[in-house]
């Protein structure tokens, strides 16, 4: 930095101010139009739960005489109830008042809605002027009543006799309809009304919290842009602070269980925890905080709505039970355990502070982050050249995501980004490599060893320094294959099982069935493995094509964060627009500018794209392991598989054909923080409105 950028260094111009201003202003205007545009939407959402479903004939007309009365049970919040209408006379107008009572006779909650709004056929919904909150359960009285201005009034559906008890899940009655009585104009009648209850309602809940949110993110924009082009923060120290911020937003806006795998993950770290306070738990069991059950059971579906962020907000202040229950966990993974490292300390933390089920989730959720952030701010610090690119893709909506989750992909995707940073300092800046220098490359090779199999292929970058400047390149190149081997050593000894496998599949005959048996879903029982697809390349190339056609588009949204949450669960599909705009970026990434322009060669190059390709090839062979033999397409492949091995691929991209002659990285920052930040905004916005 020459004398006049230190002056510069640390003044805010009246270009700067300018620009601040204007970034303000573009980021109030999103905010405002997002709010204007979708919050209203959100304010009538509502989840309902069925109470009686049997129902044949109507009730009595209500019209200025008549009355209906039923008696309820309710237990926890209710917002209101759902009546199926009978309606004769299309013209009656007039109001129907609903009051309910509690036991004492004092009106608890009152509802009204015009006979012109009701239509004949369909559920209305009679929404409380405030809930009803009865946690221990209490027995009420529904009253409907109607002042008809014309015609002949309006009647509800109800059943002609006893109605059935209402079936639940797991196949346990979930209301029984003995206990509610039906009264018309003071007479007893057998019947049940039609009746849902409305157990959740969104209304104007996320109002405020959008609003801080987006104040959060104004104030974020500018500090981001007073540290690139006012203080000139080093981009490392950047990194930390955009992965800490935009990394929190998605924690926050991804909900809880629905980024990919998690329920897993969060079962494998809650496991790691019991470890750690001593609790055993049973071969395909798992002891946990009574209340924390379900969480780790599977995806909660209706968990990917408005009412996820209202769940949040309400168990917030709940603390976690002390008493344990025992659940069966079927899914589960035996890694490296390394890899659930912070998202166990997060679980013990939060175990150790009594916080309930959504704290456990958001304190293992923001180690996980913290761990992510740290590791790839040294690799940003460490790489020589091509800064921009690798913050790009480390900021990308998918890396974020990962992050912000109970994934340990973030273990993974970090670990292989500082690998690639130490591996490419030593070959570009480094003169002489010391001890100190070559026991960190091996201590983060060896990490990265056992996690995955596919990523191995990413410890033959240490071939980049033997090929670029060291003089004993032979001696450097026996250490490369020495600490491969020590890796794959490592490997064998936390995957020994897996290994068996593999070889048996190697090694078992093969003989043509006839017919060939099918699962209880239709898929069969047979496998890809090494022996089949030997017997059958025709059939094994034909899939892998028409998978390359059909989901080649779904791998790349996968990589960029366009197909945020559980894909096969949740999907929640952003932009293309914005897609496209990360897909941009990381290609200007890759383009030398003043103070970054050094090009590697290319045989440098050739290694990179190879490796990128041998670990495509190895996901491709796994994949393909796990799918039976009548798909048409691969089973499993995912674009995030690749974002291990994005900075090599762009390494690869690297050439003379372009060149920015003004200082560029810090616009392709901001951009890119910008962009993610939409990713994040659309994906709230996709929510709030199911």
């Amino acid at each position: 930095m020459d004398k006049n950028e230190k002056k510069k260094r640390g003044r805010l111009s009246r270009g700067n101010i300018f620009s601040m201003c204007a970034i303000l202003l573009c980021c109030a205007l999103v905010f405002v139009w997002a709010g204007i545009t979708f919050l209203p939407d959100s304010e009538s959402k509502f989840r309902r739960e069925i109470v009686n479903d049997d129902y044949d004939s109507p009730t009595v007309a209500l019209d200025n005489t008549n009355e209906l009365s039923q008696s309820l049970y309710v237990e926890g919040k209710l917002y209101g109830v759902r009546l199926l209408v009978s309606k004769t006379d299309a013209d009656s107008s007039g109001t129907v008042s609903l009051s309910l009572f509690d036991e004492k006779e004092v009106v608890a909650a009152t509802a009204f809605a015009g006979i012109n709004d009701l239509s004949d056929g369909l559920f209305y919904l009679f929404l409380f002027e405030s809930p009803v909150d009865a946690p221990g359960g209490s027995e009420y009285t529904l009253s409907l009543t109607a002042e008809v201005n014309s015609g002949a009034g309006v009647s509800f559906m109800k059943s002609s006799g006893e109605a059935s008890d209402f079936i639940g899940e797991n196949d346990s009655v979930h209301y029984a309809l003995s206990g509610f009585k039906l009264i018309e104009n003071g007479q007893p009648q057998s019947g049940t009304l039609a009746l849902q209850y409305i157990t959740r309602y969104s209304g104007r809940a996320l109002y405020v919290p959008y609003i801080i949110l987006s104040i959060i993110l104004l104030v974020f924009f500018e500090l981001v842009y007073l540290a690139l082009f006012v203080f000139r923060v080093s981009l490392h120290f950047v990194f930390l602070f955009c992965s800490l911020i935009l990394g929190t937003v998605f924690l926050l806006v991804i909900p809880l269980r629905t980024a990919p795998d998690e329920y897993v993950h969060i079962a494998n770290a809650y496991r790691n925890s019991n470890i750690i306070f001593g609790i055993k738990d049973s071969p395909g069991s798992l002891t946990v905080r009574a209340g924390d059950e379900m969480f780790l059971l599977t995806y909660d579906y209706d968990a990917t709505d408005i009412f996820a962020y209202q769940d949040i907000i309400e168990d917030s202040s709940s603390a976690g039970r002390e008493d344990t229950a025992v659940i069966p966990v079927k899914k589960s993974s035996r890694v490296f355990p390394l890899m659930y490292l912070p998202q166990t300390l997060g679980v013990v933390i939060a175990r150790l502070l009594g916080l309930g089920k959504s704290g456990l989730l958001f304190m293992g959720r923001f180690l996980n982050l913290i761990f992510y952030s740290v590791v790839v701010m040294f690799a940003v610090k460490k790489i020589p050249f091509m800064k921009t690119a690798f913050m790009i893709a480390a900021l990308l909506p998918m890396s974020l995501q990962l992050a912000a989750s109970f994934s340990y992909d973030t273990y993974v995707i970090a670990l292989c980004f500082l690998f690639i940073s130490l591996t490419l300092e030593l070959a570009y800046k480094k003169e002489k490599p010391d001890v100190k220098d070559l026991a960190l490359i091996i201590a983060v090779a060896l990490l990265i060893a056992p996690a995955k199999t596919v990523y191995l292929p990413v410890l033959l970058l240490l071939l980049i320094p033997a090929s670029e400047k060291l003089k004993n390149k032979k001696t450097f190149i026996i250490i490369t294959l020495s600490v491969f081997a020590a890796a794959v050593m490592v490997w064998t000894v936390f995957n020994f099982g897996m290994l068996k496998s593999v070889l048996k599949g190697i090694g078992d005959p093969y003989t043509e069935p006839l017919f060939y048996p099918v699962r209880g879903n239709n898929d069969a029982v047979q496998r890809f493995t090494f022996t089949y697809i030997f017997r059958h390349i025709p059939q094994t190339l034909l899939v892998l094509s028409r998978t390359f056609y059909e989901q080649g588009p779904l791998w790349l949204q996968g990589l960029i964060g366009g197909r945020l949450g559980e894909i096969i669960a949740v999907n929640i599909e952003i932009n293309w627009l914005v897609v496209t705009g990360l897909i941009l970026l990381l290609a200007a990434g890759t383009v030398p500018a003043d103070g970054d322009d050094f090009i590697p060669k290319k045989k440098t190059r050739l290694l990179t794209l190879a490796i990128s390709a041998a670990v495509f090839a190895l996901l491709l062979a796994a994949c393909l392991s796990w799918t039976p033999i009548n798909y048409d397409t691969l089973f499993g492949m995912q674009g995030r598989y690749l974002l291990p091995v994005l900075p090599l691929f762009l390494l690869s991209l690297r050439g003379n054909a372009l060149r920015f002659t003004k200082r560029s990285a810090e616009k392709l920052v901001m951009t890119g923080c910008a962009l993610t930040m939409f990713a994040a905004l659309q994906a709230f916005l996709i929510i709030i409105q199911r």
